[in-house]
């Protein structure tokens, strides 16, 4: 009977993971050779032939005909560190193109990366779509062998990145609900995607689905859990002349985060139950970056990360960079804005953000009836199972609080910086004085020096680092 459940709970899966079905297979599979090479021109010339050979009526209602009077563009529009993105632009409409090199963008050839992993967000997002339509963008087309997919183009709806507003004190007016928005989505995805909701069937073949996108969770240990905590050559930070003369204060935080017994022995806890936990489906790259929202709507993009995992890893992924954003602001404040009320506003997105995470997440949790028989109904009284749920709840939080900790850690230190705090050169001390305190920040809250009972507790110590 379990066989029986499990291959059909098997089949109900996407067909695009046949791609990636074992590791074997994903070695061997090679982009076929009328891909496209990641031009414009090339983009334009492979959806031509798609809308052509497939009849893709979606798409061809999205852009209009690709007449010679009003052909279709492309340009390049993406600024992440994985994939290449086009938006094409026709007569009717726009679509996005991302499309996966076999390689990271941002280092290039040097650091060879499986193209499989697009077939992972792609997975991912049809599950958002699934579970909480509105926070994923459409999907049109998807192939599997060119390591491409075709999706809503979100800045058509006047939707934008939100940490591409950060540095502009842009949202207190433009997105009051953008936190409330994201922690909806998050607590639909934990929830529907963990035991608690699934039948034990299910989880056990969708995770040995998420498996296979092993290579890219290995990254993210690599510079979340490892690298700001020696000196990587990888790593922004190093200890050279330039840090001694501008920023003496970083080079004493970082040594002291490096020896300090207590805030290891947390990462290390982190790290074993981020590899070693499948409660959920996880995005695991949820920081300002990967929301697109307008005044209506906030939207979870770019999850190639994305893999079974603890329910820390988004909660704690999101508070993290919120909180890193606050001591951006540092950088942009003049005699008539102190920031101020942007600071304030982004701490109430965060608590928004979490609130709307707990209370939802709970709430589909009590009316959940059946299907997900972790904790059965059978078992003792409501009062005591009411009792264990707040006690499943803090350990998320606990967990999740910590991480954001090392996020803060691994922002101002690590390979990938947060966008915000990029200033012209001649500012580096500015920039480097405000990473600083964020570091020391993240240091004391991975170590018990930051008050971490509540959230409302954690922002209020922050005040005192800024």
């Amino acid at each position: 009977y379990h066989l029986r459940s499990s291959m059909s709970a098997l089949n109900k899966l996407d067909t695009v993971i046949d791609a990636v079905a074992t590791d074997e297979e994903k070695n061997k599979q090679e982009a076929r050779p009328d891909s496209p090479d990641s031009t414009p021109h090339s983009i334009i010339q492979y959806l031509m032939q798609q809308s052509a050979s497939n009849n893709n009526k979606k798409l061809l209602s999205v852009l209009g005909s690709p007449e010679q009077k009003q052909p279709w563009t492309a340009k390049e529009c993406g600024d992440g560190n994985i994939n290449y993105i086009f938006i094409v632009q026709g007569a009717a409409g726009s679509v996005v193109v991302k499309q996966a090199p076999p390689f990271i963008r941002l280092v290039g050839p040097s650091w060879q990366l499986k193209q499989q992993r697009l077939l992972h967000e792609v997975l991912y997002t049809q599950k958002v779509l699934q579970c909480s339509k509105e926070h994923a963008p459409d999907i049109y087309l998807v192939d599997d062998t060119a390591f491409l997919f075709v999706m809503e183009d979100l800045t058509a709806s006047g939707m934008v990145v939100f940490r591409a507003q950060i540095a502009k004190a842009i949202g207190i007016k433009e997105y009051p609900n953008m936190g409330a928005q994201v922690g909806l989505m998050v607590a639909r995805m934990l929830f529907k995607t963990s035991d608690l909701c699934m039948k034990p069937e299910e989880k056990w073949a969708a995770l040995a689905t998420f498996c296979a996108n092993h290579e890219m969770v290995g990254i993210t240990e690599q510079v979340i859990f490892e690298e700001p905590y020696f000196e990587a050559q990888q790593n922004r930070y190093q200890n050279n002349a330039q840090y001694q003369q501008l920023c003496p204060q970083m080079i004493e935080t970082v040594n002291s985060l490096r020896g300090d017994s207590k805030l290891l022995t947390n990462v290390f806890n982190l790290r074993r139950k981020f590899r070693c936990l499948h409660q959920a489906l996880v995005h695991g790259d949820l920081h300002t970056g990967s929301i697109m929202c307008n005044a209506q709507r906030s939207v979870a993009i770019d999850a190639e990360f994305c893999y079974y995992g603890p329910y820390f890893v988004d909660v704690g992924l999101f508070i993290g960079n919120m909180l890193l954003s606050c001591f951006s602001q540092q950088l942009y404040a003049t005699n008539e804005d102190d920031r101020a009320p942007y600071i304030k506003y982004l701490c109430q997105q965060t608590i928004s953000f979490y609130d709307t995470f707990y209370a939802n997440f709970l709430n589909l949790w009590n009316a959940q009836k059946a299907d997900g028989n972790l904790i059965p109904l059978t078992m003792g009284s409501e009062s005591m199972r009411q009792e264990y749920q707040l006690q499943f709840m803090n350990e998320i939080w606990t967990d999740s609080i910590l991480f954001a900790g090392m996020i803060l850690i691994r922002r101002t230190l690590g390979i990938a910086d947060g966008p915000e705090f990029r200033v012209d050169k001649t500012r580096n001390k500015d920039r480097w004085t405000a990473e600083e305190k964020a570091c020391r920040f993240g240091r004391d809250i991975l170590n018990g020096t930051v008050d971490t009972k509540s959230l409302h507790s954690v922002i209020e110590a922050m005040a005192k680092y800024l």
